[in-house]
């Protein structure tokens, strides 16, 4: 923050308050509820200084407050915003994976919080069932070029599409569409002509 201007938040900026909301979760600070309403208000933030009324009630959004509030002064030996909000850059355990003209079953394991997906006339078959558990937030890179692939979550999981698509698009069923008590699935990337189907695993 510089005087009054306000900084456009970035995704980096957003996964990073995701993952301190689920450190309070774990430690019992917030129940399923308020996670899910500060997850969603996380997810759909335009400027950072949004994530403040997100974290501030909690000892684990402490040094991103220090740095966002505009009347604090953070110490000279503290790094700045970009920094600090960039300490877990990607928590958790990424993978990817690639089908062109085919595809195949993937069963994602506990601990993946990103999982990047490229579907060109073909498309996997992936289970997340493992994955999703009750304050995860999961996040799906994908790009879907004429295909696409089935994602298929447990019962209780909220699904955020921010994907972009040209003559496509993802779709989500709705038996898949939970209220988050099991954690939250968010889809990016592009479709064109193609896209991802979410169901019930």
């Amino acid at each position: 923050m510089q005087g009054s201007r306000r900084l456009r938040a970035s995704d980096e900026e957003r996964d990073y308050v995701l993952h301190l909301l689920q450190l309070a979760h774990a430690a019992g600070r917030l129940d399923v509820v308020e996670l899910n309403d500060r997850q969603d208000r996380a997810l759909t933030a335009k400027f950072s200084d949004e994530f403040i009324e997100l974290l501030e009630d909690l000892p684990e959004g402490r040094e991103v407050v220090a740095v966002l509030r505009p009347t604090v002064a953070p110490a000279p030996s503290r790094p700045g915003p970009s920094s600090v909000l960039r300490a877990i850059a990607s928590p958790g355990t990424a993978n990817q994976s690639i089908a062109i003209l085919s595809g195949k079953d993937m069963m994602v394991p506990p601990g993946v919080t990103r999982y990047h997906l490229m579907s060109f006339m073909g498309g996997d078959n992936v289970d997340l069932s493992e994955a999703l558990q009750p304050g995860v937030v999961l996040i799906i890179e994908s790009q879907s070029v004429l295909g696409g692939s089935t994602i298929k979550v447990p019962p209780g999981v909220n699904v955020v599409d921010e994907s972009q698509s040209v003559m496509g698009g993802n779709t989500v069923k709705r038996s898949a569409r939970g209220d988050g008590s099991r954690g939250t699935l968010v889809l990016r990337g592009i479709s064109i002509m193609g896209g991802n189907t979410v169901k019930l695993a």
